[in-house]
């Protein structure tokens, strides 16, 4: 028999469902979590937020091995039902990061995600263009504007790619990129 750590009445326990992977873990359509102690009590727990504002608990395996699990992922399995396919994600209908209900929880693509992202307005590149560090801004960047003005002109008058990366110290494919404005677009 299962028994809660606090006094629940026994008929009026939530439906609970086993987290993947985590023979003694359970979480309920609303995002509640709990771990079955080795005398058959439910203890819930307290989900963290990661460095992304998703919530996250600590379980352990069935071999005795430490997992990290996303709530709102275990909730879909659990009631949303299994992954579609390999790199499916699953969405915050709402985009609410913390609202893990399983009627706010569906599967998709990464694309689909990213459209909601900045369908709900929560993509940086939406809510702050300014801080989305591109160019020079970028921490690992090479060249500056005035480098990529330069390339583009030089392979403009006819000078090699290959000679224009080996000079600018950059990869051939970068190079490419650069002219055909796949990289620097905002440069001219």
């Amino acid at each position: 028999a299962v028994r809660l750590a606090k006094k629940w009445p026994q008929d009026s326990l939530p439906e609970m469902r086993l987290v993947y992977g985590a023979k003694t873990y359970f979480v309920t359509e609303h995002g509640n979590v709990y771990s079955r102690l080795t005398c058959g009590v439910l203890r819930p727990l307290k989900p963290w937020l990661n460095n992304n504002g998703y919530e996250v608990f600590r379980a352990t395996s069935a071999d005795g091995a430490a997992l990290r699990r996303l709530v709102h992922k275990c909730v879909a399995v659990a009631y949303v039902g299994p992954m579609p396919f390999e790199d499916a994600e699953v969405r915050h209908k709402d985009a609410n990061q913390r609202n893990n209900t399983a009627e706010n929880l569906c599967w998709g693509t990464h694309a689909d995600n990213m459209q909601d992202m900045v369908r709900h307005r929560r993509h940086g590149s939406v809510l702050c263009p300014e801080r989305m560090p591109r160019g020079e801004r970028v921490n690992t960047a090479r060249l500056t504007a005035e480098d990529v003005a330069q390339i583009r002109s030089m392979v403009a008058a006819g000078k090699s790619q290959a000679s224009c990366a080996a000079e600018f110290f950059v990869s051939p494919s970068q190079l490419s990129n650069i002219v055909r404005r796949v990289s620097w677009k905002h440069v001219e």
